[in-house]
Formats: structure tokens, C-alpha cells, sequence
């Protein structure tokens, strides 16, 4: 399955918050694809710190990038809202904390 990436996921995984990193290489593990879209990419480069450059440019370096369109920004909202309602105690565990990684 490939798991599409909001900001806050790429942004914890980049500061080594609440295990996102160790989540996201499990996934990738598990036979996962991440991707993100260049809306992402482009809110993660406006808030990088100086020293997070070469581990940013490491992280996105490897994964699927998407343009984003208004077609493609309704299906992905659909798909968070539908896994939200499929899952309404997100949160709860430690694979929950990927809620905000949507089937792409």
C-alpha cells in the first residue's frame, strides 16, 4: 500500500518526535511506499531549521512526490475522513500515530 505523508508526520520524523521515524521505517518494512505531495514538501522547506538541510533532503530524496490538484486534494481528504471514521479511536496506539498518513 502506499501511504501518502502530511507535514507533521515528515516534520517529526525530521526532529525525531514521537517515534515517527521508527514507525515510518516499519512501514517501509512491511512492504509500505511512502509519498507526500509537493504541497508538503513545500511547507516542510519553509519551516526547516539550519541544521536539518542534508536530513531533509535525505528524507524527502526518497520519497514519491505528487503535484497536487483539486481532484486529487478531494480524493486524499475523502480518504482521511474515511479512515478516521474506520478507525474513531485513532490515537490510542503506537501504528495509530501514522493517522495522518493517508492511502494514497
Amino acid at each position: 500500500m502506499q501511504l501518502l505523508l502530511d507535514t507533521s508526520v515528515l516534520i517529526d520524523a525530521l526532529r525525531l518526535r514521537h517515534g515517527r521515524r521508527e514507525l515510518l521505517a516499519e512501514l517501509v518494512q512491511a512492504g509500505h511506499t511512502l509519498a507526500t505531495t509537493a504541497l508538503n514538501v513545500a511547507e516542510v522547506y519553509a519551516g526547516m531549521l539550519p541544521n536539518e538541510a542534508r536530513r531533509t533532503e535525505a528524507l524527502l530524496g526518497v520519497l514519491d512526490c505528487y503535484d497536487l490538484t483539486g481532484s486529487s486534494g478531494r480524493q486524499s481528504g475523502s480518504a482521511q475522513t474515511t479512515m478516521e471514521q474506520e478507525r474513531p479511536h485513532a490515537g490510542a496506539g503506537r501504528h495509530d500515530s501514522c493517522r495522518h498518513c493517508v492511502r494514497a
